[in-house]
């Protein structure tokens, strides 16, 4: 008798964690109760919280989602300034996010006279950048 309530418990061990196990991710994000422990979970924890913007910034759709919020949303740009990791990040590893920032820049600077005499004491500083723009035919300058 022993050996069958041992083995009834053992099996019926073995069911609840084969049940548990065959959650998938999907099925537990699509409980929205339980999607917001997870998101809170992984934002309140310093590791998990890097490993996801590590996760979104391989990620073209999750980059392009934060350069259009960050354009829109003068908070996000504070963030961005007082932390530059980020914004390094996503420039150096992304061109096409390069072309989109400097294209932004050159309109904000076309709006702002501050913004475009900085810019423009800025590329000066840099005489071979200077010299090379000078030589490109204007029709390739944008």
């Amino acid at each position: 008798m022993k050996n069958a309530l041992f083995l009834f418990l053992f099996f019926a061990t073995m069911l609840s964690f084969t049940q548990c196990a065959e959650k998938s991710a999907e099925s537990v994000l699509e409980d929205e109760t339980k999607r917001k422990e997870v998101i809170a979970s992984i934002v309140s924890h310093e590791q998990y919280r890097a490993e996801l913007m590590d996760e979104m910034m391989s990620n073209d759709s999750c980059k392009h989602m934060m350069h259009e919020r960050m354009k829109g949303d003068p908070a996000m740009m504070q963030m961005m300034k007082k932390d530059s990791t980020m914004m390094h990040k996503m420039m150096s590893e992304d061109k096409n996010m390069q072309l989109k920032m400097m294209q932004h820049m050159v309109d904000m600077a076309e709006k702002d006279s501050v913004l475009f005499n900085a810019m423009t004491m800025r590329i000066n500083s840099k005489p071979e950048m200077m010299n090379r723009m000078m030589k490109m035919p204007s029709s390739k300058i944008k």
